[in-house]
């Protein structure tokens, strides 16, 4: 009875990890509005209706429709249909074993970034959406790279989305660390923090509201051959760190005879420091 016991309870284990565990990665690609090959059935093409399957590949590279908790699905699709625009709320789920390529096409009206995390919950890659409908013109469509080892990506902020494939690539993607640092510069306050810039993204330098010199204004910020003022795209070719340029100031408040108007910023979007009150 033992014997059987241990038999019956492998057998049942080695049946839930299959059907637990994910297929190999495979190319694939979906349409998820309302056109031909779209994987969303009839009876979902109803606004706001909650969709949720798994996407299947056969050897020959077709892309099927299968549960979510299928053993053969190579992703995850989850949302809510909203029209020919696609769906809304979408967040795609795929298990890759290296670098790949996500494309993704969306809707005039998708306004957020797209964003890719890791298994560790961590940002490896997004980007801005286009500003054409995908559904007017399939070539109007956001590329995004993730370079790095096996993980599990998932894939989400896609508002009116109609179509998205996910590929291995052989493209290396550069990263580049930009460290911002007082350098030999004394004033008070905090630098911005450390950022991961990724190839193909834009990157501004950020307004200054945390650093503070008596007499002088922040006027930019160097990597020790070019110079860099807030808002400004900077491009870096390598890991870098970035030192403050302070310009001295001309003129302070008691020069003034004219009425003066002080604006204060205090907007955390836009990079304003939180202020405590002891």
């Amino acid at each position: 009875m033992k014997k059987t016991s241990r038999t019956f309870l492998t057998l049942f284990l080695l049946v839930m990890g299959t059907v637990m565990s994910w297929a190999d990665f495979k190319n694939f690609s979906a349409v998820i509005n309302n056109e031909p090959g779209t994987l969303i059935t009839a009876e979902e093409q109803v606004r706001d209706t909650p969709v949720s399957f798994g996407v299947a590949v056969d050897d020959a590279g077709n892309t099927t429709r299968v549960a979510a908790d299928d053993a053969s699905a190579v992703a995850t699709i989850s949302g809510k249909y909203h029209s020919d625009h696609g769906m809304t709320h979408l967040v795609v789920t795929v298990p890759v074993d290296g670098n790949v390529k996500i494309t993704v096409g969306q809707c005039y009206y998708s306004g957020s970034d797209i964003v890719v995390k890791n298994s560790a919950g961590e940002t490896v890659a997004s980007k801005t959406p286009v500003t054409d409908c995908w559904k007017g013109r399939h070539t109007s469509v956001a590329e995004l790279y993730y370079t790095g080892d096996a993980t599990t990506l998932t894939i989400s902020g896609m508002g009116y989305c109609p179509y998205i494939a996910v590929e291995k690539s052989e493209v290396v993607i550069a990263k580049y660390d930009i460290t911002y640092s007082l350098g030999e510069e004394t004033a008070v306050g905090s630098v911005p923090a450390t950022v991961t810039w990724t190839e193909g993204d834009t990157y501004a330098i950020p307004a200054n509201f945390t650093l503070y010199k008596e007499g002088y204004t922040l006027t930019g910020w160097t990597d020790g051959t070019a110079t860099v003022k807030a808002g400004e795209t900077y491009t870096p070719t390598a890991d870098v760190t970035l030192t403050p340029i302070f310009t001295q100031n001309t003129k302070t408040l008691a020069d003034r005879k004219e009425p003066v108007t002080l604006k204060w910023n205090f907007r955390r979007d836009q990079g304003a420091a939180v202020i405590e009150v002891e």
